[in-house]
Formats: structure tokens, sequence, C-alpha cells
């Protein structure tokens, strides 16, 4: 194991500067590592980053830019002070990014964003740079970059602040980036919205929380200039804060020597004993740091999910979809839909137990649990959202069974767009279907099995209820689409 951190590193620390600070023209390197910094604006400001190496600096614009549209990429412009002949981006001596010499003296590097995880994760990544000869100056040069998703061009409510960097961190053996913020006043709850995707927040005392972002969803909102939405409740009322998300540097490097003895620590002493001292069973391993770091260690301590240790979690997916759950899928979908749906569910999720395989965990104890957890969560979503598994049942006008099973399938489709988190009910949608699983069934049964409509004009109505609330789905009669969803919170 190395130490903490080399001794020929030199890390200055940005906080509210607007430009590094170099290193004197015969250092071999050169490394800035850019302060998180929040919501406040004053980050936003700044454009370029510049360290020196070997008699030469290198610039490189903090912010990525995102280019296009069908497919978009991420770009690092960069130029430097000497003339360019070659260069390439690359990791662990792989070829990693588009390099392109754009003038004598600049460039810039491209990576698709929909295959930019290793990137977006914050791994090491290097710009080998070749320089027209000059005497007395090396002819290659190393940029060592680290990047990571950040905020931006905030809007609403001042009473939540939000760190501008999120940090990719290593919860239940994958990576999710983490949005940490806080409110002005104890939080009753919060959550985070990129889209129509809601994500739970986790508070860690009675103001704070973060929000951990799916790499996918965070990927898509940069690619689609997508704002995140964060929406805390406090006794005053609801507030939200929106940013943009993107990506920017986190650290910036620049040597005239071997760039893996300078910036590849491996698994540090003091990263091995905070992980080392987390409590058995232990999913969260953001408080020792990022996951590059801490997934540097998967090789001094831990386990990694193996096919035998899939195999009874498979079979407990087996069983389900055997047993209850093919009584329940006909209140779901109904019986056409049935087979179709049950097969569709275990499908995706023996996919998500297999996506596991690999994970590394601290112990068997926190390897078990995130095993049950994807399975158990691929049913509860199956419950509250069957038709992310089959196609909605079609208009049928003048058939009273298939309109049921419209009128049931445009509940359905409602109750997946609600916010019951700040209604009566205080939960989200998904955690009521979870809590009061047999009552949602029974609602959904009554209406693809027994409602009858009330006509009035050309409207159909169907009336019952759902979780004790009222419900009516109104039906028009000649084309025999639901055209209107209720249910009735007091």
């Amino acid at each position: 194991m190395r130490p903490a951190m080399s001794a020929v590193r030199l890390s200055i620390v940005l906080g509210l500067l607007a430009s590094a600070c170099s290193a004197d023209a015969g250092d071999t390197v050169d490394e800035i590592v850019v302060a998180a910094e929040g919501d406040a604006g004053k980050a936003d400001g700044v454009g370029e980053l510049r360290v020196r190496a070997g008699d030469t600096s290198l610039w490189v614009q903090r912010e990525l830019a995102v280019r296009g549209d069908d497919n978009p990429v991420l770009v690092l412009h960069a130029r430097t002070s000497r003339n360019l002949t070659d260069g390439r981006a690359f990791v662990f001596d792989d070829i990693d990014g588009d390099f392109a010499v754009l003038g004598a003296r600049s460039f810039e590097v491209t990576w698709p964003v929909a295959s930019a995880r290793g990137l977006v994760d914050g791994n090491d990544t290097y710009l080998g740079l070749s320089f027209v000869p000059s005497p007395s100056r090396p002819e290659r040069l190393t940029g060592h970059v680290v990047v990571r998703p950040r905020l931006s061009s905030f809007t609403g409510s001042s009473r939540i602040y939000l760190t501008a960097e999120l940090t990719p961190v290593v919860v239940a053996g994958r990576v999710v980036y983490r949005l940490q913020g806080h409110a002005n006043a104890d939080l009753l709850d919060a959550d985070a919205r990129i889209g129509a995707t809601r994500v739970a927040a986790v508070a860690s005392d009675a103001r704070h929380f973060h929000v951990d972002l799916e790499p996918g969803d965070a990927l898509a909102a940069i690619a689609g200039h997508t704002p995140i939405t964060v929406r805390v409740h406090v006794a005053a009322g609801l507030f939200e804060k929106s940013a943009s998300l993107g990506v920017a540097l986190h650290e910036l490097g620049f040597t005239a020597a071997d760039a893996y003895e300078t910036w590849e620590d491996g698994c540090t002493d003091d990263t091995l004993a905070c992980l080392a001292a987390l409590a058995p069973g232990s999913l969260d391993l953001g408080s020792c740091g990022a996951a590059d770091p801490v997934q540097a260690c998967a090789a001094e301590l831990g386990l990694r999910v193996g096919e035998a240790d899939l195999a009874p979690h498979h079979a407990d997916v087996g069983a389900r979809v055997a047993g209850a759950f093919a009584g329940d899928a006909t209140a779901l979908v109904g019986d056409a839909r049935q087979g179709e749906f049950v097969s569709a569910v275990a499908t995706s999720v023996d996919h998500e137990l297999d996506l596991a395989r690999n994970r590394w965990f601290l112990d068997a104890t926190a390897r078990d649990t995130s095993l049950a957890s994807i399975v158990d969560g691929g049913f509860d979503r199956a419950y509250a959202f069957p038709l992310a598994y089959v196609h909605a049942q079609a208009p049928a006008p003048g058939d009273a069974v298939a309109t049921r099973h419209v009128v049931a399938d445009a509940l359905l489709a409602y109750l997946a767009e609600q916010d019951y988190l700040h209604s009566e009910f205080g939960r989200s949608y998904l955690e009521l279907v979870r809590a009061f699983r047999g009552q949602h069934l029974a609602s959904l049964r009554a209406f693809r099995e027994h409602s009858e409509p009330m006509t009035d004009g050309g409207v159909a109505t169907y009336v019952g209820d759902w979780l004790g609330a009222y419900t009516e789905v109104a039906v028009d009669s000649s084309s025999g689409a639901a055209t209107r969803v209720l249910v009735e919170l007091d």
C-alpha cells in the first residue's frame, strides 16, 4: 500500500479562487483539487484551470461541454503553451476518449455520454501530450483528469442549499452519485426529481440530507439537459430548488514524471482502516471516501458476488412467480395478460440479480442483504407499476369486460404519476403499495372484475376506492377510452 498522498504531489485546493496558482517553471508535477462549493453561484464563473510542468502550461476548461442531440458527447477543451504534435486520452494504457488536435496549441477530447460511466464515476483519466521538440523541455508530458457530476444554474428557494459537486460513492456494491444538501429548518421529508423519476432523500440529521442518483438517470439528465429538482418539506411548507446537471473537473494535474507513479495511490492505509471500522453488514461506504479510492481496497478486504451466491435468490424469484404472485397478477393486469406479465417480471428481476455478479461487499451479511433487496424491490415495482411490463388494454367500445380493464389500467397509470408523499398519506405511491399491498390488489380486482358503470350522456363512470379513498374513472362511451381519473383525498 502507498501513503495517502505521494510526496511529489502538489495539491492546491480551490475555494473561491477563479484560477489556480501554478508550479514554478522547473517543477515536474503540478496539481489542482477543486473544492466542492455550494449553490451561491461563486463557482459558476470559473472558466479555465491552469497547471504547469516541464516549463509547459496546460489550461483546461473547468466545465465539460455537452455537444449534439441524437448522440451527445462530453467535450473537454484544453490548450497548451507549446505547439502540439499529437496526443491521446487513456486509462490503464487503453485509449479512452476521442482526442483531436484543433490548432497548434489546442485540443479536445470527446466521450459519448451514453458510455461515459467510467469517466463520470471519477476514475483517473490521462492525457498523453506530445510537443514539438524544444531544447531543455520534455517532448512528452501527461495530464491527469478526474471529473465529477456538478450542478449549476441554480433557481428556486433560498431555504435549500445544495453542494454543487456530486460525489461518486459505493452503496450496495454499486457506484451512485451523491447529491448533498440542507434546509434552513428541520426537515419533515425531502426528495428529488429528474424528469418523471423520483428519488428519495436520506436525512443525516435534522436539517441535512443526501440524494443518491443512479448513474444511468444522471447521464440521461446530462445528455437531455433535464434539470434536477430538490424538494424539502418543513413546517413552513414545501420548497423547491432546481439546477442543471453537468460534468466538471474535480482534479487536474500535469507531470513530466511517470503518471502512474504520481497519481495511482491504490488502497491507502486511511481508507482501508475506515472500511474495516464500519459496522458489519454496512452497505453505504460513502463515509470512507469517493468510489475510486474505496474500490481500490477491494483486493484487501471483502468479497465479490459469485454464481453460488446468486443461486438461492434466483430460486426465490422462481418460487414467488409460481406461487402467490401468479394469483396477484390477475388483479394487477387481468387474466389475458397474466402469463406475459409474470414472465416479464421474472425476467426483469433475474436480470437485475445477474447484474450484481462480481459486485464487491465488505462481508456476507451486506452481500445477502443487497441481493435480497434486489428481489424485494423488483416485485415491489411490479405491484406498483404493472404497465411497465405489459401494454395497457386497448379501448374496446361496447365490450364490458375489456372496458373494465381499460378502467383499471387508467387508474394504474394515474397512480404512477401521483405524489402522495406530500399528501395525507405521507408516503410515496411505491411505499403505499408496499405497505398496503392487499388493499391495492383488492381495489384493482374490484375494478377489473365487478365494476359497473353509471352512464350519463356519452360518459360512463366507474366508481370504487383505492386504499379507502373514493375513486372514479370516466370512460367515453363512443371511443371506449378513459378520459378522467379521480382519487379523492381530504
